[in-house]
């Protein structure tokens, strides 16, 4: 049997196209493996019959692992951690395992270095007291882990046993024996599992359905920052976010990322600081544009950290109401520190950049609002928040486009439309 590691769609023969997804190449050998089937005596238990242990998370002591797991990592749960290669998937994990072998028997597995591989990498950062196990063969690693509080596995690829070969298999079976032992001792797992080219978890779907929890670390490999974030959590929120810093000792915590994202140099042309919300944070972002005459004649716009088509749209919303004219210049967007965002509220501040830069006089102010295509702006959420934010970090002028309360020393300038935006030009 064939099996499609996209979609899961059965064939009796290799296919080079899906007929259920039409993904190409996808396809591959399934063996099944014959099991004793053991009938197990079970009984019904009331939902007030059962007890819940006041120590039923682990605390890793990084505070932004924690809050992406919902303020620990449950007892008995499967937290998959997923990201693209070189992200520092490995050196995060390293480092939280080190700190709950502090306070519990963590043991970390990999089956894709050796021991003397993990710790020249445990050493560089500055890790020595941690249990670790160098192996690929899944029944034994459940078995020398069995008495243990946390174990990591580095990755739920390279998992398998003599019995089992072929992808599917292998990580299918592979990870139902580490639930399995997870839900019957109390032992809580995290999976490093890999992506594929796609930036999709590498193997079957059903693998996320499966797990507790699925947290994705996101960033650039050539920037020093990295947001954690949640896809999926039985035992907590899924709209938390951790920030870390890649240093030459491992990952850093971020606990304040809004004065990292942006510079000093925000009275420059085509500056506007702009807050976007991210999980259930705020952080202040610096949006930048740059205005100039078009080289090849044919305009471009080219985007980093934003979407492409939704800055060629506010380019257009600009030029028709700003009467600026765009058709013969090139413009450059970016937002500085790597962080990409699909936050349409910071439509403002990008059109305000835009004017800016257009004009090459600054405009001192922090906005926040969304941009219709007639030019009109619409009310965004958490807008008392991301106001609260930024008059935290001293901006005294903020344009939005509805009024809410605020305390001393906070301007707020609201417009209905960007065609009120050249008042606002500094002189």
């Amino acid at each position: 049997m064939f099996i499609c590691e996209e979609c899961g769609y059965r064939s009796v023969k290799w296919l080079g196209k899906c007929l259920g997804c039409g993904s190409w190449e996808s396809f591959v050998e399934e063996i099944k493996v014959d099991k004793k089937v053991e009938h197990e005596k079970l009984t019904p238990k009331a939902v007030r019959e059962i007890e819940i242990s006041s120590n039923h998370r682990f605390k890793s002591g990084i505070a932004e692992l924690d809050r992406v797991l919902g303020g620990g990592l449950t007892k008995g749960s499967v937290v998959l951690f997923s990201g693209a290669p070189g992200i520092g998937k490995s050196t995060i994990l390293l480092q939280a395992m080190s700190k709950y072998a502090a306070n519990s028997n963590a043991i970390y597995v990999s089956g894709e270095e050796s021991e003397e591989q993990i710790k020249s990498r445990a050493v560089r950062v500055g890790i020595e007291d941690l249990k670790v196990i160098s192996s690929t063969n899944i029944d034994a690693i459940l078995n020398a882990c069995k008495d243990a509080s946390v174990v990591a596995i580095d990755s739920i690829q390279t998992m398998g046993n003599s019995d089992i070969s072929g992808s599917i298999s292998q990580i299918r079976e592979s990870i139902s024996k580490i639930i399995n032992l997870a839900k019957t001792k109390g032992i809580s797992f995290i999976v490093i599992g890999h992506v594929n080219k796609e930036g999709k978890i590498a193997g079957p779907k059903m693998l996320e359905h499966m797990v507790d929890t699925v947290v994705e670390l996101e960033g650039d490999r050539d920037l020093q920052y990295r947001i954690l974030r949640t896809v999926k959590n039985r035992f907590g929120s899924i709209n938390e976010v951790g920030v870390f810093k890649m240093t030459s000792s491992g990952m850093e915590e971020v606990t304040n990322p809004s004065e990292l994202f942006i510079s000093n140099s925000t009275s420059e042309p085509g500056s506007i600081i702009a807050p976007i919300i991210e999980g259930n944070r705020v952080f202040l972002v610096e949006i930048q544009s740059l205005v100039s005459p078009a080289s090849l004649g044919i305009p471009r716009r080219i985007s980093q950290g934003m979407d492409s088509s939704f800055v060629q749209i506010l380019s257009a919303v600009c030029e028709k109401s700003l009467n600026l004219n765009l058709s013969s210049r090139d413009i450059y967007f970016n937002i500085p520190g790597g962080i990409k965002t699909k936050d349409t509220s910071i439509g403002l501040a990008l059109i305000l950049s835009i004017y800016s830069s257009y004009n090459n006089r600054p405009i001192d102010v922090a906005a926040v609002g969304e941009v219709g295509l007639t030019g009109e702006l619409r009310k965004v959420s958490f807008l008392d928040l991301r106001v609260k934010e930024l008059a935290r970090l001293g901006f005294k002028k903020i344009v939005v486009p509805n009024k809410i309360p605020v305390g001393k020393g906070v301007e707020l300038i609201v417009i209905k439309n960007i065609k009120e935006i050249p008042g606002l030009l500094s002189d």
